[in-house]
């Protein structure tokens, strides 16, 4: 009889603290949603993606110099 009377108050008493508690997480993941659809809504600030120039890399500019890449430094072998 005590034991069926304290899982009674236990089962209600979690389950009332439970829902309580879960009301914070809920209003944060809604306002999350709701954020993300005024953020898609604005124009990005970046540039969408070009198709690469014909013979050159991804991005390059016609009439663009290519950078040169820098020499490897000598191994420790060589410099002495």
């Amino acid at each position: 009889m005590i034991q069926a009377t304290a899982r009674q108050i236990f089962d209600e008493g979690f389950t009332n603290a439970m829902r309580d508690t879960l009301w914070l997480p809920i209003a944060v993941m809604g306002l999350a949603a709701l954020s993300i659809l005024f953020v898609k809504g604005r124009g990005s600030a970046t540039p969408p993606a070009t198709a690469p120039a014909p013979g050159g890399e991804p991005g390059s500019r016609p009439g663009s110099e290519p950078t040169a890449e820098p020499s490897p430094e000598p191994s420790a072998d060589a410099r002495h």
